[in-house]
């Protein structure tokens, strides 16, 4: 569990914090706004598994995506965009 805290209090360089992303501390300059990496869903997906899963049309991260709008729906909560990091 305390690794699981650190990772998600962490920026992974050249990456912001999930903490920071989430709780809207995070504000792209125009270097992140020119690989579209903003203060969303998506960006998180980017720090957990940036690699693998963004930038390369993998349709893991659209299905994450999708995953978390079902949650979203489930709480009642509006639907956000920029859920997907594929491209």
């Amino acid at each position: 569990m305390a690794a699981a805290i650190w990772f998600y209090m962490t920026p992974q360089d050249p990456k912001p914090s999930m903490h920071d992303i989430m709780t809207g501390f995070f504000e792209p300059n125009s270097a992140d706004d020119a690989v579209n990496i903003g203060a969303n869903f998506a960006t998180t997906t980017n720090v957990i598994n940036g690699g693998q899963e963004c930038g390369n049309g993998s349709t893991n991260a659209r299905d994450r995506g999708a995953y978390y709008l079902k949650w979203l729906n489930f709480f009642d909560l509006s639907a956000e965009t920029g859920l997907d990091c594929a491209n």
